[in-house]
């Protein structure tokens, strides 16, 4: 039996420091310099939707200097929103793609900010201006709606 009973203190002792050290990375705290790396390495998301919102800036003020054969342009259905329909767009476009969970949901991440930052009410017939570039320099493609293209009278 004693030999049962150390190895169960063991095992405690292996667990409790298994939980401080996890504890410790977690928050940063006295473990390498774990708080310094994240604090180095920018979001890919948050670069992402950083960028979204810059060509929403940039299309309003040049929508010339734009590649047309990266832009494809969705029309709002009647009651929708810029966001509800450059969602869908995003949706459609992911599961042909073969996204995955993380990839649709930086999509959905950079629609809702950078819809956010468009300007103009969407008015029967109008359409998105969807825009396909890599974002954050990974290497995929990614898709931001960059304007709104209301119908002339």
């Amino acid at each position: 039996m004693s030999h049962e009973q150390n190895v169960g203190k063991s095992e405690k002792l292996i667990t409790a420091v298994a939980i401080g050290l996890s504890a410790a990375a977690l928050t940063g705290c006295g473990i390498g310099d774990y708080g310094a790396s994240s604090a180095e390495t920018p979001n890919p998301a948050a670069v992402a939707e950083q960028k979204a919102v810059e060509l929403v800036d940039e299309y309003s003020e040049h929508p010339e200097k734009f590649d047309e054969s990266a832009i494809v342009r969705v029309e709002v259905p009647e009651g929708s929103s810029v966001n509800g329909a450059a969602t869908a767009y995003i949706d459609q476009y992911g599961q042909e793609q073969g996204w995955t969970g993380p990839q649709r949901d930086l999509g959905h991440g950079v629609v809702n900010k950078a819809a956010a930052e468009i300007s103009g009410v969407p008015q029967p017939g109008a359409e998105v201006v969807m825009y396909h570039v890599d974002l954050n320099g990974d290497g995929t493609v990614d898709i931001t709606p960059v304007g709104v293209e209301n119908p002339t009278k």
